[in-house]
C-alpha cells in the first residue's frame, strides 16, 4: 500500500488546495469532527506561531 492509501483507509479525507481557494477554508473545517484534535506541523509557522518549521506528514 501506498502512504496515500493507508491515509484514506484510515479515514483521512483529502480536501485538494484548488477546492480550498474555489470554496473557502470553511468546507474543510467543517469536516473535522467536533472535540479533534489536529497536527499543525505541516502548517506554515507565519499561520500557526506554535511550529517551529513545516515537517511533511506532521
Amino acid at each position: 500500500m501506498s502512504d496515500d492509501e493507508d491515509a484514506l483507509a484510515w479515514g483521512v479525507i483529502v480536501v485538494p488546495a484548488c477546492d480550498l481557494h474555489r470554496l473557502g477554508v470553511e468546507v474543510a473545517l467543517d469536516l473535522i469532527p467536533e472535540g479533534s484534535c489536529i497536527d499543525p506541523d505541516a502548517l506554515d509557522p507565519v499561520l500557526v506561531p506554535g511550529v517551529i518549521g513545516r515537517t511533511p506528514g506532521g
